[in-house]
């Protein structure tokens, strides 16, 4: 919540969890659903928008700011010194994700197509307008990171299935039932509203989405440095650059730890001739592709 901000009761943003409201922002009293948002004073109000309408842009805080996403996750782990309770500081949790894909069904839902929307069109916006602009790019945003969710959850899984059992049976692991909340939600997600069946298939995408999210991280922080560098003159003086971050580089030493157990897995699953079609088909060369 920036600074000079105004949130007149009732306000409920129990449903717009890592959301952003921007300095000098007056809240009036309203309910907003879409997770992961900017929320802020227009210049001007587009036509037919009411009076007193903010602008929202949803997922923005996923698509332009995940480097205070890290942060902010970072900063709750490091402070936590309860010794009786256990906290869950995971930003990506089931029910962060389903409040994701309930926003994405949202967004996916609107007709007819036009520039503006307000709640009349789109239900969840509150008080606040959006364009066709951000809703179209909120929507790739949000689908992601559900699916980027869902596939760390099938990784985790992965590399328990293959210390225990034989590789021919990976993809057993979207089928059988296990006591894990957490995976069970993603397992869902995944055979569900991701139609994934072939686990190697769908790995394959996870070193890719990791680097994306690596590189997000680290320019979010590389346009604060430009930022702050062209408005005060000792910035790089008092500011650690973006490669000397903690924050920058525990995000890149977790991406490299998550990429090398891709690629682990990948090894393993070369050893074994994967029936497709009724054809066998090798895995060679898939650790290089995860690298």
């Amino acid at each position: 919540m920036g600074l000079g901000t105004q949130v007149k009761f009732p306000v409920d943003l129990s449903l717009s969890p890592y959301s952003v409201i921007a300095s000098g922002t007056t809240l009036s009293p309203q309910k907003v659903q879409f997770p992961f948002s900017l929320i802020r004073t227009p210049p001007s109000l587009p036509s037919g928008v009411p009076t007193g309408c903010n602008e929202l842009i949803p997922a923005w805080t996923l698509s332009e700011n995940l480097y205070a996403i890290m942060r902010m996750k970072a900063k709750f782990r490091a402070r936590n010194r309860s010794s009786r309770h256990v906290f869950d500081f995971e930003v990506f949790r089931s029910d962060t994700v389903d409040q994701m894909r309930d926003a994405c069904g949202r967004l996916n839902a609107v007709e007819p197509i036009r520039d503006v929307y307000t709640n009349r069109e789109l239900g969840g916006l509150g008080k606040n307008y959006t364009t066709e602009l951000h809703r179209d790019r909120a929507i790739s945003t949000y689908q992601f990171f559900i699916r980027y969710y869902a596939l760390l959850g099938l990784l985790e899984q992965s590399v328990e299935w293959r210390r225990d059992r034989s590789a021919d049976s990976i993809d057993l692991i979207l089928t059988t039932p296990t006591t894990d909340p957490r995976w069970e939600h993603q397992r869902t997600l995944l055979t569900s509203d991701l139609n994934v069946s072939d686990v190697v298939a769908a790995l394959r995408e996870l070193p890719e989405m990791l680097e994306s999210v690596g590189l997000s991280v680290e320019q979010c922080k590389q346009r604060d440095d430009r930022r702050g560098e062209e408005i005060i003159d000792d910035y790089a003086q008092t500011h650690a650059p973006a490669y000397r971050d903690p924050v920058i580089r525990e995000t890149w030493s977790e991406v490299r730890r998550l990429q090398s157990q891709t690629r682990s897995v990948f090894m393993r699953l070369e050893q074994r001739p994967y029936s497709r079609n009724g054809h066998d088909v090798a895995f060679a060369g898939l650790s290089e592709h995860a690298g």
